[in-house]
This record gives C-alpha cells, sequence and structure tokens, in this order.
C-alpha cells in the first residue's frame, strides 16, 4: 500500500513532484495549487509571470506518459483545436517540457484553460443520498457532454473516455478567479514531507480542485446556477472511422461500447461515445450504480430517486443509449435537439443582472 495520500511520487512512472510557489518553464509560471492526478499525470494551477489574473492548469504527465508518446498524442489532438469557439473543451493554450529538480527527468507539459473540479467529484459530495445527482443537473451534464461531442464530432474525433471523471465544471473567468481562490476555506495547501520507498523524500500535496460558486449536488431549476461542463482528458481520443486506442481504456471495461470490445482494431464513432455517456456506474446513471439486470422502469422507480413522471423519459432516453447496435443509438446532435436534456441558454442575462453573471461564468452560459 503506498504511502502517498494520492499520486505515489516513488512509483516507477515517475511523478513529477511539485510545491507550491515553485516555478515553470524558465520562470514563465508559478505553481499556486494542485488541481488534481490521474495515472499518467497531475494538475496544477499556476500563475503567468508579470500578470495578476492569467492563470492556467498545468498538466504534468509521468516520465512515462512523456516517453510513450501518450503526452504527445493529447497535445496533438489539442493542438489543431485552439481557437475553435464550437468546441466545449478546455483551450489548450501551450506546451512545453519542464526536468523534475530529484531525478532530473523530463516532464512534458500542457498549458490549459483552468476548469473546475469533476461531476465525479461532486457527485461524492451526496454522502446523504446515495451519492447520486439532482435529474434536473444530470440533464444538463448530458446537454453539455452531447453539445462537446458534436463538436469534436464535426471535427473527427472520438473522445473514447466518457466518464465522469473527464467531466469538468467550468471555473469563474480568471480576472475574478483570484477572488474566488480569496475566498476558499482551503486555499492554504495541505504539503506533507513523505519517504518514498526509493529512501527519496517527497512533497505530496493534497488536491484542492476548484469548485464553481453555487454548484451542489442538489441543484434544481429553481434554486441554482448551472456552470455548465466541458471534456477533458484526450489521452484516449482518435480519429473517427479509426481503432479503438485500448491500451489504457481496457482498464475499466465497463463503460466500453460492445463493439469496442469485440474488436481490438475495429473501426468506432461518436457512437461509441454516445453509450459511454449513460453506460458507466457514477453519477450518470441518474439514479444508482447498482442495477446491472431488470427492466429499467422498475429499477429507476425502485431507487426512490426519480419521481413517477421522470421514470418514463429517463428510461427511454437510455435505452437509446445504450442500444446494442450503434446504427441505433442517438448521435450527440439528436440528443441535443431532443426534449429530455437541458440545453435552453441562461435565462439570468437579464440586464439587471449581468455583470455578476459574466463575473460568475467562464463562457457566459450559466445555466438554468
Amino acid at each position: 500500500m503506498s504511502a502517498f495520500p494520492e499520486e505515489p511520487l516513488d512509483s516507477p512512472v515517475g511523478y513529477f513532484p511539485v510545491r507550491p510557489g515553485q516555478t515553470l518553464n524558465n520562470g514563465q509560471w508559478t505553481i499556486i495549487r494542485k488541481l488534481g492526478w490521474g495515472p499518467r499525470s497531475s494538475t496544477w494551477l499556476a500563475l503567468a509571470k508579470n500578470t495578476e489574473y492569467s492563470y492556467a492548469a498545468i498538466k504534468i504527465f509521468t516520465v512515462a506518459a512523456t516517453e510513450d508518446s501518450t503526452g504527445v498524442h493529447e497535445r496533438e489532438i489539442l493542438e489543431p483545436l485552439k481557437g475553435i469557439s464550437s468546441i466545449d473543451i478546455p483551450t489548450f493554450k501551450s506546451h512545453f517540457y519542464e526536468h523534475d529538480t530529484i531525478k532530473g527527468k523530463r516532464h512534458l507539459c500542457l498549458a490549459l484553460e483552468v476548469s473546475g473540479s469533476s461531476v465525479e467529484d461532486l457527485r461524492l459530495t451526496n454522502v446523504y443520498d446515495g451519492e447520486c445527482l439532482s435529474v434536473h443537473l444530470v440533464k444538463s451534464i448530458i446537454g453539455d457532454v452531447s453539445m462537446s461531442l458534436a463538436g469534436i464530432g464535426a471535427n473527427e474525433i472520438i473522445h473514447s473516455a466518457v466518464t465522469p471523471h473527464n467531466l469538468l465544471f467550468r471555473s469563474p473567468r480568471s480576472n475574478y478567479l483570484q477572488k474566488v481562490l480569496k475566498q476558499s476555506k482551503d486555499k492554504r495547501p495541505e504539503i506533507q514531507n513523505i519517504v518514498g520507498s526509493d529512501g527519496i523524500t517527497y512533497p505530496s500535496v493534497i488536491s484542492q480542485p476548484i469548485v464553481p460558486p453555487g454548484l451542489n449536488w442538489d441543484n434544481t431549476k429553481e434554486n441554482s446556477m448551472y456552470p455548465g461542463c466541458d471534456l477533458s482528458n484526450f489521452a484516449y481520443a482518435c480519429p473517427t472511422g479509426g481503432p479503438a486506442p485500448l491500451h489504457g481504456v481496457r482498464q475499466n471495461l465497463n463503460f466500453l461500447a460492445p463493439e469496442v470490445l469485440q474488436s481490438k482494431n475495429g473501426p468506432i464513432d461518436t457512437k461509441s461515445d454516445i453509450w459511454m455517456v449513460t453506460s458507466s456506474p457514477t453519477p450518470l446513471d441518474i439514479a444508482t450504480a447498482k442495477e446491472t439486470l431488470g427492466r429499467l422502469e422498475n429499477l429507476l422507480a425502485q431507487s426512490g430517486k426519480i419521481t413517477e413522471n421522470d421514470v418514463p423519459p429517463i428510461a427511454l432516453f437510455l435505452r437509446s443509449c445504450l442500444a446494442i447496435k450503434p446504427k441505433d443509438r442517438p448521435s450527440p446532435e439528436d440528443i441535443l435537439h431532443g426534449d429530455w436534456v437541458n440545453t435552453i441558454a441562461c435565462t439570468i442575462c437579464l440586464e439587471s443582472e449581468l455583470d455578476s453573471h459574466e463575473q460568475n461564468c467562464s463562457r457566459g452560459r450559466y445555466r438554468f
């Protein structure tokens, strides 16, 4: 069992050891706090040199992900999409390489638009009601996922890892992010010096994802604003019609579409992403992560978390997305033009409230 509370810094994959206040890229970026980590990288909030409000999320790949081209693959997917406003993904800013100060290994770093906490983070805050989200919130999330999939699909890209961990809520605009950070109760990073299995002492920093103001697991249409969310982590993305990149995805077989599992090199398209939208056993199940067999209507009703009127349309939507044959599943555009997801533009953009709205929304698209 690892002695590290988060990424194992002594792992052979070679995570980048970072402390808040440390600078990267010859002093161009100063680390503020840790946003999160995964099996191939850690992500850090950083402030640009000689600026007060220019922030970025610096995704630092492990040595292994740098050397095996996983990081380069993600950069090559994201870089051509830079500047395309119709695609809802964290904007790629730049990339650079950094050598860690402990072992001197080289790491690829991507500077991305700052995003907030993940859908999975939000789901886990509901410790009182089965770690689920409100139906209204799920509708909004699926609407945003579909919009992201439609955008990358139009550019002939398949995401291949549509999971709640990879759905990040939008953060406040950079010039207001500083205010949010100052108001944060946990603004001081927790750092532990831990001796690894290799005898080296590492600075282990606890993640502090940015939670958008007013976002709660039980948000309803009447009581809150919704910041919107974007697809992140394009390490498994591939061209439309290409083979599925199963080198790492197979660790999570439960959310893969049947056509992906049946053929190691078979072509896949956006319909495979649609399967993932509703198949992973996390918040997008809407009701519970436990049901696997039985009629959807009965399972949804038995969960006790969905109203009687909501059961039929939810069951219909889930069935359509989980159709065995890809041709029978809806496209992202079909979902957006349907009547189940929430894709209505923000109704708070009244003249009297516009200033407050713009301060809190990273892209001016909060929804109710």
